[in-house]
C-alpha cells in the first residue's frame, strides 16, 4: 500500500498502473475524496474510470468517462477510453462514435486509427476498417498492432498473400514477434506452404515454449 501522505493524483494514478494490486485501491479513494469536493474535477473522473475498467467495473468506469468527456469536451484521451469501455460492454456503435471524436481532436494519432479500426470491423464494416489499419500504419509505419490487425483482417476476407506482406513486414520489424509468427504460419497453410507454416510454429514455440 502506497502513502496517501502528499501523494499527487497523478503519482497515484501511475503508481496504481504499474502495480493495480498492490496500489488501485489507494488511487481510487484519492479520487473519490476529490469527487466528493469537486464532481467536475477532470482528471479525478478521468482516472478512477480507467481504474474503474481495469477492475472491470465497466459501467462505473462508463459513467465516470461520460462525464470527463463533457467536462473536456476536447480531450481525445477521455473519447477514447470511453470508446474502448463501450466496447468492452458490447455498445460498438456508441464506442465507434467515441473514437471518431477523438480522431477529429488529434487526427495523426495512430492508436485512434487502429481502435477505430478495430470497432469498424466488429460492426461488419470490413472496408472501413482495412481504411482505417492502413491510415494507422501510414501515421505509424512500424505500428505493430496495426498491421497484425490489417493482415488478420486481410486473412479473414480471403487476400492471403497481402495477409502475409503484412505479417512479414512485422516480424521484419521485430523478430520475436509471436503473434505475427503465429499468424504468418496461418495464413501460410492458407496459401498450401506447409513446411514454411511449421517452422514458423516451431518459432513461435522457441519464444513461448
Amino acid at each position: 500500500m502506497i502513502e496517501e501522505k502528499n501523494l499527487t493524483l497523478e503519482k497515484a494514478f501511475s503508481l496504481a498502473l504499474q502495480n493495480p494490486q498492490k496500489n488501485l485501491e489507494t488511487a481510487e479513494n484519492l479520487c473519490k475524496d476529490i469527487l466528493k469536493k469537486e464532481s467536475n474535477h477532470f482528471k479525478a473522473n478521468f482516472f478512477l474510470g480507467i481504474l474503474s475498467a481495469i477492475n472491470k467495473k465497466f459501467d462505473v468506469a462508463k459513467q465516470l468517462l461520460y462525464k470527463a468527456t463533457e467536462i473536456e469536451p476536447d480531450n481525445s484521451d477521455a473519447h477514447n477510453n470511453l470508446g474502448n469501455v463501450l466496447k468492452q460492454l458490447g455498445e460498438n456503435q456508441k464506442a465507434k462514435g467515441c473514437y471518431e471524436k477523438a480522431i477529429q481532436i488529434q487526427p495523426n494519432n495512430a492508436p485512434l486509427h487502429n481502435n477505430l479500426g478495430t470497432v469498424l470491423e466488429e460492426l461488419g464494416e470490413y472496408h472501413n476498417a482495412k481504411s482505417c489499419y492502413e491510415k494507422a500504419i501510414q501515421i505509424q509505419p512500424n505500428y505493430l498492432m496495426a498491421l497484425n490487425n490489417l493482415g488478420n483482417l486481410l486473412k479473414e476476407l480471403g487476400d492471403y498473400q497481402k495477409a502475409k506482406n503484412c505479417y512479414e513486414k512485422a516480424i521484419q520489424i521485430q523478430p520475436n514477434y509471436a503473434m505475427a509468427l503465429n499468424n504468418l504460419g496461418n495464413v501460410l497453410g492458407k496459401l498450401e506452404e506447409y513446411k514454411k507454416a511449421i517452422s514458423f510454429y516451431d518459432a513461435v514455440i522457441k519464444i513461448n515454449p
